[in-house]
């Protein structure tokens, strides 16, 4: 009889939303944050980790902290702002003629000319900033990290610079009418010289940079200097390249194919780990010329340590210099 009394009460009993553990909640949240993500994917993304409970937004924003990707312009100067302690503009202030007048609509929005605005992030970034516009029926979590705590965080960060519009030619270069359209580059350059200016004040603990090309040739990130604009407190460098599907080979191939060209350039004297990742050898050598300090490189799924003799500026053919270098156990491979 007793058991029956249990069984009715375990049926009649209200259901309850399981409790996950923190460190499973943090497990599934860095797993899709580190996702090869779309802009307009990472976004949608991030409003949705502030509607789920408390709990899982906490853990995100810790995530997102330490591991920073910039989506956009306006997302950038909220992220220095934030870095900084202070408060982001609202839609009446810092007004620039080239911007439409719905200012926060576009904070987290693709650097897409046209591109429309999400309205469910203009809604939160209002909540964000206390405004009347909040939405009553899910408010953003309360911040876990204070200003100084979020500048602090922030350990890796990773651009995505894509070519919007791609048209190949009969030679297998990739151009627009006037050239690439890449918007998110002199974003890049700002940030960069913002965070250099400011050393060791903004992000001292940012170890990792990481550029993300899409549709791109292999040139943009050494005709932007961007190896000499590094702050000094990162050690890692990244550039990953990658081309959309519908790209044809006979385009592909002969950029990655192409020879080192840049024998002299300034150098990023602080980075000693190394990632070349979807290039050719010689953009992987003009790389290396630019970080003549990299103990460590990272060729797509191949690491190698580098031998003291070849720590300084390369020189030969990159095949004869690749030889010298010892591969590494893949297994330690980060």
């Amino acid at each position: 009889m007793q058991s029956s009394n249990q069984t009715v009460a375990s049926i009649n009993a209200p259901r309850t939303t399981p409790h996950l553990p923190v460190e499973l909640i943090t497990e599934i949240i860095e797993t899709l944050w580190h996702m090869r993500l779309s802009s307009r994917e990472r976004i949608a993304f991030l409003w949705a980790s502030y509607l789920v409970n408390s709990t899982w937004a906490d853990v995100f924003d810790l995530v997102s902290s330490r591991d920073v990707y910039i989506p956009s312009e306006l997302y950038c100067d909220y992220f220095i702002s934030r870095l900084r302690g202070l408060p982001f503009p609202t839609a009446d202030e810092d007004m620039r003629p080239s911007r439409p007048p719905t200012f926060l609509e576009l904070l987290l929005a693709p650097s897409v000319p046209g591109a429309p605005a999400p309205s469910l992030l203009s809604r939160f970034l209002r909540a964000c900033q206390g405004t009347k516009a909040a939405p009553s029926q899910a408010p953003p979590a309360k911040a876990s990290l204070r200003a100084c705590s979020a500048n602090l965080a922030c350990q890796s960060l990773t651009f995505e610079i894509v070519n919007l519009d791609v048209l190949p030619d009969r030679g297998g270069h990739l151009h627009a009418p006037v050239g690439p359209i890449l918007p998110m580059g002199p974003v890049l350059e700002a940030l960069l010289a913002k965070l250099k200016l400011r050393v060791p004040s903004l992000a001292p603990n940012l170890r990792r940079l990481c550029i993300e090309y899409i549709d791109t040739d292999f040139s943009d990130v050494f005709q932007r200097g961007i190896f000499s604009d590094l702050p000094a407190q990162i050690t890692h460098l990244e550039l990953r390249y990658a081309f959309s599907p519908a790209t044809p080979d006979w385009i592909v191939e002969p950029l990655r194919a192409a020879p080192g060209r840049r024998r002299k350039m300034s150098a990023a004297e602080t980075v000693t780990a190394l990632s070349v990742l979807g290039a050719g050898n010689g953009t992987v050598m003009d790389a290396l010329r630019g970080c003549p300090n990299a103990r460590v490189l990272k060729v797509d799924d191949v690491r190698f340590r580098l031998q003291p003799s070849r720590l300084g500026v390369p020189r030969g053919e990159a095949g004869q210099e690749m030889s010298d270098w010892v591969k590494e156990d893949t297994s330690c491979a980060s």
